[in-house]
């Protein structure tokens, strides 16, 4: 019912602002295939493999260690060209796009999910996944979107999230180092809840 949720969504995407977004790491430099370099140094330099898991295939809370660079949804992730979003026909297509600074944001999925792509890069910089999407998640983490299930959510990230109050109707518990966070969003007797992606914070 997209009306019942609709209110809540606006004041998270609009409260998530504040945050800022982070740029989408840029791609490693091409390799000279005429180089005599030693093979040790081309692995070295060769991108790392990630295992990514997408929160409509698979019950994420099953599995450890995980940052925002190992999730998906619908088989968008961090980082993605907007070519690639375009073609993402599990996605489907856009409902609406809004100019956000030096953002392009963009709803999909009954507005269970919003992009945000930075202008100039071309990339997903912020992924955020909303109640209304819940039915299409696996497993346990519906508890999440659905009730805000914090003790699940430290189980997962741990026991010591950074709780913010940016306003009387908003908390989030954020992970920097990991580049997750959960949004709360209070409307009356209504509580909405997002899950916000975002490129981790070193150090």
């Amino acid at each position: 019912m997209p009306g019942k949720h609709s209110l809540g969504i606006a004041l998270v995407v609009a409260s998530s602002l504040f945050a800022g977004c982070s740029q989408a790491p840029e791609s490693p430099p091409a390799v000279d295939s005429e180089s005599e370099a030693p093979k040790t140094e081309e692995a070295a330099a060769a991108p790392e493999e990630i295992k990514v898991y997408d929160l409509v295939k698979e019950d994420i809370t099953k599995i450890p260690d995980l940052t925002s660079r190992n999730l998906s949804v619908m088989g968008v992730k961090l980082g993605d060209r907007t070519a690639e979003v375009n073609q993402n026909k599990q996605l489907g297509k856009s409902l609406a796009t809004t100019p956000v600074g030096g953002l392009y944001r963009s709803a999909y999925q009954e507005r269970g999910i919003y992009l945000d792509i930075d202008k100039q890069s071309g990339k997903v910089v912020t992924i955020y996944v909303n109640t209304t999407l819940a039915r299409k998640v696996k497993g346990r983490f519906r508890s999440i979107l659905r009730r805000g299930n914090l003790d699940l959510f430290k189980k997962m990230f741990g026991p010591e999230p950074r709780r913010l109050r940016p306003d009387l109707q908003t908390t989030s518990w954020r992970y920097p180092r990991k580049g997750v966070e959960l949004i709360q969003t209070r409307s009356g007797d209504q509580r909405t809840y997002t899950f916000k992606l975002v490129r981790p914070r070193r150090g």
